[in-house]
């Protein structure tokens, strides 16, 4: 559940990391949010926004990837949320339905902290699995 109060969390490997919201489709905070994540000596990691949001489902839930970022060393870090009600959480993605949509509550939404990929890496499988798909095609239309 998303609370102002700080979260303990054990990163235990040197990654990327991604910091998402469960249970919604589409998040905006319009620059009003303040989420600090402090390593135990009280270094600031830098947090980035992911551009774009990568939707994901994790039994049967929307996830939105929202922020990223780098661990470099292991260790138990401090998660913490400042203005959290100014988010702005429809269930849709689509401008159409998201003007019709209520704001849902922010108390209603999960984080999850997941290893991630950076966008480079990502864009190469789309790119050779549209490639590989391809081969196969034209694989099949030949014989």
């Amino acid at each position: 559940m998303l609370v102002s109060e700080g979260k303990n969390v054990f990163l235990n490997s040197k990654k990327r990391y991604s910091l998402c919201f469960l249970g919604a489709g589409f998040v905006s905070d319009k620059g009003k949010i303040i989420v600090e994540l402090k390593s135990t000596e009280g270094k600031l990691i830098p947090l980035h926004k992911t551009l774009p949001n990568y939707r994901f489902r994790r039994n049967g839930t929307i996830g939105l990837e929202y922020w990223y970022f780098n661990i470099e060393k292991d260790g138990i870090y401090n998660l913490n949320f400042v203005n959290i009600n100014d988010l702005i959480i429809k269930d849709s993605m689509l401008i159409s339905k998201r003007i019709f949509q209520k704001n849902r509550r922010a108390e209603d939404l999960k984080i999850l902290l997941k290893e991630s990929i950076s966008i480079r890496s990502r864009l190469l499988a789309i790119i050779c699995l549209v490639i590989g798909i391809n081969a196969l095609l034209w694989g099949i239309l030949i014989n």
